[in-house]
Protein backbone atom coordinates (compact mmCIF):
# COMPACT_ATOMS: atom_id res chain seq x y z
CA UNK A 1 0.00 0.00 0.00
CA UNK A 2 3.09 2.44 0.94
CA UNK A 3 4.42 1.79 -2.11
CA UNK A 4 1.34 2.22 -4.24
CA UNK A 5 -0.70 4.52 -3.34
CA UNK A 6 -1.21 8.26 -3.89
CA UNK A 7 -0.58 10.10 -0.91
CA UNK A 8 0.97 8.95 2.59
CA UNK A 9 -1.08 10.79 5.29
CA UNK A 10 0.37 10.23 9.39
CA UNK A 11 -0.37 12.59 12.61
CA UNK A 12 3.08 13.36 13.79
CA UNK A 13 7.09 14.13 12.63
CA UNK A 14 7.86 11.33 14.90
CA UNK A 15 5.31 8.99 12.84
CA UNK A 16 6.67 10.23 9.76
CA UNK A 17 9.78 9.44 10.34
CA UNK A 18 8.88 6.16 11.59
CA UNK A 19 7.28 5.14 8.09
CA UNK A 20 9.99 6.72 5.95
CA UNK A 21 12.67 4.68 8.03
CA UNK A 22 10.82 1.36 8.36
CA UNK A 23 9.29 1.11 4.53
CA UNK A 24 12.04 2.92 3.15
CA UNK A 25 9.86 5.65 1.62
CA UNK A 26 11.25 9.67 1.02
CA UNK A 27 10.06 11.73 3.80
CA UNK A 28 8.99 14.63 1.25
CA UNK A 29 6.49 11.49 0.13
CA UNK A 30 4.80 11.10 3.23
CA UNK A 31 2.32 14.80 4.63
CA UNK A 32 0.97 14.98 8.24
CA UNK A 33 -2.72 15.75 9.33
CA UNK A 34 -2.55 16.36 12.57
CA UNK A 35 -4.95 14.94 15.16
CA UNK A 36 -7.84 17.84 16.11
CA UNK A 37 -8.33 18.16 20.05
CA UNK A 38 -11.24 20.32 20.85
CA UNK A 39 -12.95 20.39 24.46
CA UNK A 40 -16.38 18.44 24.83
CA UNK A 41 -19.03 20.35 25.64
CA UNK A 42 -20.86 19.56 29.38
CA UNK A 43 -20.57 20.36 33.02
CA UNK A 44 -17.28 21.17 34.85
CA UNK A 45 -18.15 21.07 38.44
CA UNK A 46 -16.68 23.27 40.97
CA UNK A 47 -13.66 22.35 42.88
CA UNK A 48 -15.67 22.04 46.15
CA UNK A 49 -17.93 18.75 44.53
CA UNK A 50 -14.21 17.26 44.06
CA UNK A 51 -13.35 18.07 47.47
CA UNK A 52 -17.28 16.63 49.22
CA UNK A 53 -17.49 13.54 46.54
CA UNK A 54 -13.75 12.04 46.40
CA UNK A 55 -11.96 14.16 48.94
CA UNK A 56 -9.55 16.30 46.07
CA UNK A 57 -8.41 19.35 46.54
CA UNK A 58 -4.85 19.53 45.56
CA UNK A 59 -3.90 16.57 43.12
CA UNK A 60 -1.39 16.03 40.02
CA UNK A 61 -3.31 14.61 37.32
CA UNK A 62 -2.50 11.43 34.20
CA UNK A 63 -4.69 10.35 32.02
CA UNK A 64 -3.81 6.80 30.17
CA UNK A 65 -3.95 3.31 30.24
CA UNK A 66 -1.94 1.35 32.55
CA UNK A 67 0.75 -0.49 30.18
CA UNK A 68 4.48 0.29 30.07
CA UNK A 69 5.21 2.41 28.16
CA UNK A 70 2.99 4.60 29.67
CA UNK A 71 5.58 5.15 32.62
CA UNK A 72 3.39 5.68 35.29
CA UNK A 73 6.19 4.18 37.25
CA UNK A 74 8.69 7.05 36.98
CA UNK A 75 5.66 9.16 37.57
CA UNK A 76 5.05 7.62 41.11
CA UNK A 77 8.21 7.55 41.94
CA UNK A 78 8.49 11.75 41.50
CA UNK A 79 5.86 12.25 43.28
CA UNK A 80 6.37 10.28 46.22
CA UNK A 81 10.25 11.83 45.44
CA UNK A 82 8.33 14.89 47.19
CA UNK A 83 9.17 16.13 50.06
CA UNK A 84 6.59 16.57 52.89
CA UNK A 85 5.94 20.40 51.98
CA UNK A 86 3.89 18.69 49.22
CA UNK A 87 1.88 15.87 51.29
CA UNK A 88 -1.23 17.86 50.84
CA UNK A 89 -1.08 16.90 46.99
CA UNK A 90 -2.85 13.59 45.63
CA UNK A 91 -2.34 11.71 42.72
CA UNK A 92 -5.26 11.29 40.19
CA UNK A 93 -5.10 8.13 37.49
CA UNK A 94 -7.64 8.28 34.96
CA UNK A 95 -7.64 5.07 32.66
CA UNK A 96 -8.25 0.99 32.14
CA UNK A 97 -5.65 -0.96 33.76
CA UNK A 98 -5.39 -2.91 30.11
CA UNK A 99 -1.82 -4.88 30.61
CA UNK A 100 0.02 -6.12 34.29
CA UNK A 101 2.95 -3.83 34.72
CA UNK A 102 4.59 -6.07 37.62
CA UNK A 103 7.54 -3.49 38.64
CA UNK A 104 4.44 -0.40 39.14
CA UNK A 105 2.55 -3.02 41.21
CA UNK A 106 5.73 -3.68 43.06
CA UNK A 107 6.47 -0.01 43.69
CA UNK A 108 2.98 0.31 44.75
CA UNK A 109 2.73 -2.55 47.34
CA UNK A 110 6.12 -1.33 48.93
CA UNK A 111 4.09 2.30 49.92
CA UNK A 112 2.86 2.76 53.33
CA UNK A 113 -0.91 2.79 53.78
CA UNK A 114 -1.02 6.37 54.37
CA UNK A 115 1.34 6.76 50.96
CA UNK A 116 -1.66 4.68 48.79
CA UNK A 117 -4.39 6.61 50.39
CA UNK A 118 -2.81 9.60 47.88
CA UNK A 119 -3.43 7.67 45.01
CA UNK A 120 -6.60 8.16 43.22
CA UNK A 121 -7.44 5.97 40.38
CA UNK A 122 -10.90 6.57 38.13
CA UNK A 123 -12.21 4.14 35.47
CA UNK A 124 -14.92 4.35 32.78
CA UNK A 125 -15.74 7.85 33.66
CA UNK A 126 -18.04 10.35 31.82
CA UNK A 127 -16.77 13.74 29.88
CA UNK A 128 -18.20 15.89 32.33
CA UNK A 129 -16.24 13.69 35.22
CA UNK A 130 -13.13 13.86 33.09
CA UNK A 131 -13.30 17.77 31.85
CA UNK A 132 -13.75 18.35 35.71
CA UNK A 133 -11.11 16.99 37.00
CA UNK A 134 -8.62 18.49 33.88
CA UNK A 135 -10.36 21.73 35.16
CA UNK A 136 -9.15 21.61 38.64
CA UNK A 137 -5.77 19.66 38.43
CA UNK A 138 -2.90 21.82 39.93
CA UNK A 139 -0.95 19.51 37.24
CA UNK A 140 -1.18 17.21 34.84
CA UNK A 141 1.91 15.21 34.07
CA UNK A 142 2.51 12.98 31.06
CA UNK A 143 5.18 10.47 31.02
CA UNK A 144 4.54 8.18 28.15
CA UNK A 145 7.61 6.62 26.59
CA UNK A 146 6.25 6.29 23.31
CA UNK A 147 3.30 7.79 21.78
CA UNK A 148 2.13 8.41 17.80
CA UNK A 149 0.42 11.29 18.66
CA UNK A 150 -0.25 12.14 22.51
CA UNK A 151 -3.82 14.12 22.96
CA UNK A 152 -4.12 14.11 26.79
CA UNK A 153 -1.58 17.08 27.50
CA UNK A 154 -3.18 18.61 24.58
CA UNK A 155 -6.49 18.30 26.67
CA UNK A 156 -5.35 19.12 29.00
CA UNK A 157 -3.80 22.25 28.37
CA UNK A 158 -7.37 23.55 26.99
CA UNK A 159 -8.39 23.83 30.38
CA UNK A 160 -5.67 26.15 31.11
CA UNK A 161 -3.87 24.03 33.66
CA UNK A 162 0.12 23.63 33.96
CA UNK A 163 1.22 20.57 31.82
CA UNK A 164 4.74 18.80 32.05
CA UNK A 165 5.33 16.41 29.29
CA UNK A 166 7.62 13.88 28.15
CA UNK A 167 9.90 14.74 25.35
CA UNK A 168 9.64 11.68 23.60
CA UNK A 169 8.51 10.26 19.91
CA UNK A 170 5.55 12.30 18.76
CA UNK A 171 5.66 14.69 22.32
CA UNK A 172 8.90 16.34 21.09
CA UNK A 173 6.43 17.97 18.02
CA UNK A 174 4.81 20.48 21.40
CA UNK A 175 7.84 22.84 21.35
CA UNK A 176 5.37 25.25 23.33
CA UNK A 177 6.39 23.39 26.51
CA UNK A 178 9.62 24.51 26.56
CA UNK A 179 11.23 23.80 29.66
CA UNK A 180 8.08 21.70 30.75
CA UNK A 181 9.50 19.17 28.31
CA UNK A 182 11.27 16.17 30.34
CA UNK A 183 13.20 12.83 29.65
CA UNK A 184 10.97 10.39 30.58
CA UNK A 185 13.67 8.20 31.76
CA UNK A 186 14.66 10.99 34.67
CA UNK A 187 12.87 10.51 37.58
CA UNK A 188 15.09 13.12 39.21
CA UNK A 189 14.12 15.81 36.41
CA UNK A 190 10.54 14.89 36.59
CA UNK A 191 10.45 15.95 40.36
CA UNK A 192 12.27 18.83 40.20
CA UNK A 193 10.05 19.95 37.10
CA UNK A 194 7.14 19.01 39.24
CA UNK A 195 8.36 21.26 42.29
CA UNK A 196 9.10 24.17 40.12
CA UNK A 197 5.98 24.08 38.22
CA UNK A 198 3.82 23.53 41.69
CA UNK A 199 5.54 26.43 43.73
CA UNK A 200 5.51 29.28 40.64
CA UNK A 201 2.76 31.14 38.79
CA UNK A 202 2.60 29.79 35.09
CA UNK A 203 1.47 33.10 32.52
CA UNK A 204 1.58 32.00 29.91
CA UNK A 205 -0.81 28.91 29.78
CA UNK A 206 -3.51 31.04 27.60
CA UNK A 207 -0.59 31.63 24.67
CA UNK A 208 -0.58 27.75 24.97
CA UNK A 209 -3.77 26.55 24.46
CA UNK A 210 -4.23 28.99 21.70
CA UNK A 211 -1.37 27.88 19.53
CA UNK A 212 -2.60 24.33 20.34
CA UNK A 213 -6.35 25.35 18.86
CA UNK A 214 -4.63 26.68 15.79
CA UNK A 215 -2.27 23.65 15.01
CA UNK A 216 -4.25 20.87 16.28
CA UNK A 217 -7.98 21.04 14.80
CA UNK A 218 -9.81 19.07 12.71
CA UNK A 219 -10.95 22.18 10.47
CA UNK A 220 -6.71 22.33 10.30
CA UNK A 221 -5.95 19.49 9.49
CA UNK A 222 -9.24 18.55 6.90
CA UNK A 223 -8.11 21.81 4.95
CA UNK A 224 -4.73 20.60 4.80
CA UNK A 225 -6.00 16.55 3.44
CA UNK A 226 -8.42 18.94 1.08
CA UNK A 227 -5.24 21.30 -0.78
CA UNK A 228 -3.57 17.84 -0.38
CA UNK A 229 -6.36 15.62 -2.65
CA UNK A 230 -6.19 18.85 -5.23
CA UNK A 231 -2.83 17.94 -5.62
CA UNK A 232 -2.70 14.57 -6.41
CA UNK A 233 -5.74 14.85 -8.79
CA UNK A 234 -4.20 17.59 -10.79
CA UNK A 235 -1.14 15.06 -11.67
Amino acid sequence: SVKRCDLILTVSEYSKKRISDHYNSSLSSIKITPNGVRMVPGVIEPEATLKRNYGLEKYILYVSRFEPRKNHLTLFKSFFGLDSSFSEYKLVLVGSKDLVVTELDEFVNSLSQSERERIIHFENITNDELNTLYNNCSLFVYPSKAEGFGIPPLEASLFEVPVLCSNSTAMSDFKFYGENLFNPENTDELRCKIINVLNTTEENLNVIKEKILKKYSWQHSATVLHDLLHTVMEK
